[in-house]
């Protein structure tokens, strides 16, 4: 883990923006929104801030494939940002390598805290991106269109598996822990994931990525401005109907990463980097959302320290914040969480303004 003092030079607005969004939803807790579930209005809105049972799409089920999106997104600018400063490509595999092996570690090392003993399991998002990152890296040497078909190529491979290796007693292929990505559990980490995630998932969002490596390209070329942000629009609205029109054929499912599910959500990581592409660095309007640029040029910080060190912010801050609980029962406790995340954006701000930021 690195830790760099400097002022980040030639750095990418719209991308800290998006990081520092996806960032904030991430460690967010869902904004507290559990606590009013059953609250008339309320609980319309919190259950979008909850992943979807099964078949069917949530706004929390696209958190996670806006975050390997994103790591995509930034790799080409990180690559190019080593070269020119002398960096070997040898150099940057290696450097790319040993980033994923520490993602291994740290996801495999959230995953057994708390548990009391060591545990195996890759369902967490950083070890997932420790698969999706390296293969990203690998085919970027690739023009766009190859990369865009050996995507379309990885997932439907996965899509066969699933069709060809379903487990014994399964009526279709998508079926919960009867899948062909919990048979490979079992065979892997000899267990299932009480969520009914799937390890294996980890190569179909690899897609996620490649495709923010794709956009991250398409920001760096010769483009105009508009001509960029038109592709990410169109991109972003094909995608978002190629998915839906797969669900009767592949379900959209998020557990088990289906197919349809990476394509629909990869509509929206594209029409939500359209978004900020166009509002901070076309409209020069990045000051209404620095807040989150803060914590996207710390993402990896604010992430583990949520990960971490969240519920002993809580009891520090609930000294503070009972009366506002005692007052307002439900939505004291959906303050007491905001006023937690707050706390930990505060953390982030601290080190921006000392131009401190913590890379691995």
């Amino acid at each position: 883990m690195q830790i760099q003092h400097n002022n980040q030079p030639g750095r990418i607005e719209s991308i800290d923006a998006m990081r520092g969004w996806i960032m904030f939803l991430l460690v967010s807790s869902g904004f507290g929104l559990a606590h009013v579930a059953e609250q008339p209005f309320w609980g319309t809105l919190s259950v979008q801030f909850t992943h979807h049972a099964w078949n069917g799409l949530h706004f929390w089920d696209l958190v996670q494939p806006y975050f390997m999106f994103i790591v995509g997104v930034s790799l080409p600018f990180a690559c190019a940002n080593r070269l020119a400063k002398g960096d070997s490509q040898k150099s940057i595999t290696l450097n790319v390598l040993r980033r994923s092996f520490i993602l291994l570690l740290l996801g495999m090392f959230l995953g057994t805290k708390g548990a009391g003993q060591l545990q195996v399991q890759l369902w967490n998002v950083l070890c997932q991106l420790a698969f999706t990152y390296p293969v990203a890296y690998f085919f970027m040497r690739y023009s766009i269109r190859r990369q865009l078909v050996i995507s379309c190529i990885i997932l439907i491979v996965y899509d066969i598996l699933f069709r060809l290796f379903p487990m014994a007693g399964a009526a279709n292929p998508y079926m919960p822990d009867l899948n062909f990505g919990a048979a490979m559990d079992l065979i892997i980490v000899n267990k299932l994931s009480a969520g009914h995630w799937v390890t294996i998932g980890a190569a179909s969002t690899t897609a996620h990525t490649m495709w923010g490596v794709v956009a991250g390209q398409i920001m760096m070329s010769a483009r105009t401005s508009a001509a960029k942000l038109k592709w990410f629009i169109a991109a972003g609205v094909l995608m978002l109907i190629t998915g839906l029109a797969l669900d009767p054929l592949i379900p959209i499912i998020k557990r088990i990463c289906t197919a349809s599910f990476t394509i629909h959500t990869g509509g929206w990581c594209f029409i939500t980097l359209a978004f900020f592409y166009w509002f901070v660095d076309l409209k020069k309007q990045g000051r209404w959302i620095h807040f989150l640029t803060i914590v996207g040029m710390n993402s990896i910080f604010i992430y583990m320290t949520a990960q971490l060190f969240r519920s002993s912010f809580g009891k520090i801050i609930a000294v503070f914040t009972q009366p506002l609980v005692d007052a307002f029962g439900v939505f004291g406790q959906v303050l007491h969480e905001n006023i937690v995340l707050l706390s930990m954006w505060y953390l982030c701000y601290w080190l921006y303004k000392r131009r401190v930021f913590i890379k691995i």
